[in-house]
Order: C-alpha cells, then structure tokens, then sequence
C-alpha cells in the first residue's frame, strides 16, 4: 500500500480547485481529472508526483512541445533525478522522472520499463482511443498501479472511452471551463462570427475532401479575408493564433499575411524561438496546424482565428484553449469563426460549432 504525502512546489499556491482535484485523484489513485486548457494541469501533474516523491514516475505525451514544457517545469520546480526521452535525448533506465514522447517510448523494451515505473502520468489523454494504439501498447506493458490522464475533452466514441478506462480509469474529477472563468482563473471567450461569400461553385462539389479543398483550403477570398483580419487586430496590438488543418492552406495563409508557420516538421528550436516571440509579442500572428492545438502554453495571446472549419467538439475546444489563459492585461479573448454558406457539408459543420459555442454560454 502506497501512502502519499500532502502535495508541496515551491512557489506554488494551490488554488481550491487544484487541491480538490489532487485530493480526488490521491484517493481514487487511478482515473482521469478532466481541466479546461489553460487551468494549470501541468501544476496538478507536479502536485500528484510531489505527493509520491519515492516513486518512479513517467510522464507521456504526444509531442516533443508538450514533453519539453514538462520537463522544463519539473526542472524549474526542482524535482529531483529528472530526464526526458525523445527529440534526440535517451533514457539509460536510471533516473526517478521521465518524461517522454509517446512515440519514443514505444521504441523501448518492454523488459526495460515494465516493472520500472510505479505512476503514469498521460497528458491529453483523449488521444487514448484505441486498444491497440500506441499508448495502448505502452500501458499494458506496464505494470504501475497508479495512473492518472488529464484532458481538456473527453472522447465521444465507444472505442476511445472503453480504452481510455481500461487502460486510465474513470473520470475522478470535472473542472468546467464554465467554473475557471467565473472564478477568475480563465479569460472569457469572445465569439466573432464572420460569413463568408457564398460560391455556385462549391456548392457544385460532391465530395466532403472536395468541398474542403475548394471551400476552405483553396478559398482565396476567404483566406485574404482572414488574413487582413490578422493584419487589424496586430495594428490593435493584439496577438493573434491561426489555426488550420493542413499544411497546404497554412502555407497559403502564412505566404498571403507574412506570417510565420509552425508545423509538424518546424524543428523544435524553431517553434520554441516562435512560441517565445509571439508571448513576449516580438511577433504579433502566427499560423499552426494541429502541433500547437494542444498543450502549448501561449498565455499573452488574445486572438484565436479557426480557419479550419470542421465539427469537431475536441477540436474545437483545444484551439480555443490556446487563448483561454488570463493574464494581467487580458480578462477576454476573441475567437474568430466563419459561417461558410456555399455547401451543406460547410454549414452543418458551422452549426456543430454554434451549438457547442451556445452548449457553454458563450452565444
């Protein structure tokens, strides 16, 4: 039987939430605390571990960004024995803290790790959706006993929610982005709906990829349009987030605005360098596909522009996550939409997101 410690971080003031959410999972011991983006799961992650500071813990993610962010602030918190696994570096199997890539993981030998960790630790653990996925194949190797994940969504399919309990737990908390912005931890979201020109052309297509290339990806008037927006709120001194889908169309935007582009293989020195101007507002706009949806910690940006479309509620929320962080300057942000009008497939995607805009009292 394992007994914890009170949690303790240097510097760190546990807020009520925080210290409900940790007292739930120190009891349960193996479940999942559902946060919105912006809340400090990274602080309740150090909290958990600083509750069993005689355990080997392993720390998993699914991007070099999130890994380094972790790592980074264990180190600024003073863990001890820490190191991280991916993006060239390497575990020797010695340390007390590991914080690690998915992908990287996987690599090893199960014979290294299976009985090594006693606590893992899964951020963005909705992209569990499989039994046979590569955190699937991680986990059941793995024979610790404690087990947490934190997301900001949930999964809706069976799949991923039966994977995701066998593999995690259940939910043991919920802290609502409703809650975090009524107690001041969250900015509040500010929707701007914007309609596009409708086009005899897109409405001709037949195919959903065909509609998308050509109503959103290949859309010139509405690319120029969410570029010049860009270009006014960076006169305003506003910072502004571009989210799209794929490369291509983040190409064209990035081309179109001057705009840097971070992408899946923008090197990680480059997107840190990125990431660190657009907080300090060295530069004011940057455009990024899926890589910056999840996990990055932009807390000075005031504008989150989705110019991918699509229906996805997981989607959606993590992009407009990158902006919910309050600052001292900034109690609202602005999310930018469009309703596309020229296709069917266009607007039932833009009335899957008015719905969830309205779900959480934002319209």
């Amino acid at each position: 039987d394992i007994t914890p410690h009170p949690p303790n971080l240097n510097g760190i003031k546990f807020r009520a939430d925080q210290i409900r959410q940790i007292n739930s999972a120190v009891k349960a011991q193996r479940g999942v605390l559902k946060a919105p983006t912006g809340s400090g799961k990274t602080i309740l992650q150090m909290g958990l571990s600083s509750a069993f500071p005689e355990l080997n813990i392993l720390f998993l993610s699914h991007t070099l960004d999130i890994m380094n962010q972790t790592y980074d602030e264990l180190i600024k918190h003073k863990f001890p024995s820490v190191t991280r696994m991916g993006g060239g570096h390497t575990w020797n199997g010695h340390h007390k803290i590991i914080v690690s890539t998915c992908q990287s993981f996987s690599n090893l030998d199960p014979l290294l790790y299976c009985d090594y960790f006693h606590m893992v630790i899964v951020d963005e653990c909705h992209r569990i959706s499989k039994q046979q996925g590569t955190y699937a194949r991680i986990l059941q190797n793995l024979l610790a006993p404690i087990r947490f994940g934190f997301t900001a969504t949930l999964p809706i399919m069976d799949e991923a929610k039966f994977s995701l309990e066998g593999l995690i737990g259940p939910m043991i908390d919920d802290f609502t982005i409703q809650e975090a912005v009524e107690l001041g931890i969250l900015a509040k979201p500010k929707i701007k709906l914007i309609k596009t020109k409708f086009d005899p052309k897109i409405r001709e297509a037949r195919t959903y990829p065909r509609v998308y290339q050509m109503g959103i990806v290949e859309n010139s008037r509405r690319n120029h349009m969410i570029v010049d927006l860009a270009h006014e709120y960076m006169k305003e001194n506003k910072t502004c987030l571009i989210m799209v889908k794929l490369i291509e169309h983040g190409q064209t935007i990035a081309s179109l605005g001057k705009f840097p582009f971070v992408q899946g293989e923008t090197l990680a020195e480059v997107r840190n360098k990125t990431k660190k101007w657009l907080i300090d507002k060295k530069i004011k706009c940057v455009v990024t596909t899926n890589v910056w949806r999840e996990g990055v910690n932009i807390p000075s940006l005031d504008v989150v522009i989705n110019a991918a479309g699509g229906k996805s509620e997981i989607a959606t929320l993590q992009a407009i996550g990158r902006g919910l962080r309050k600052t001292d300057d900034k109690s609202t942000v602005t999310i930018v939409d469009f309703f596309d009008s020229s296709h069917p497939y266009l607007i039932s995607h833009f009335g899957e997101r008015i719905c969830l805009y309205m779900d959480q009292g934002w319209l």
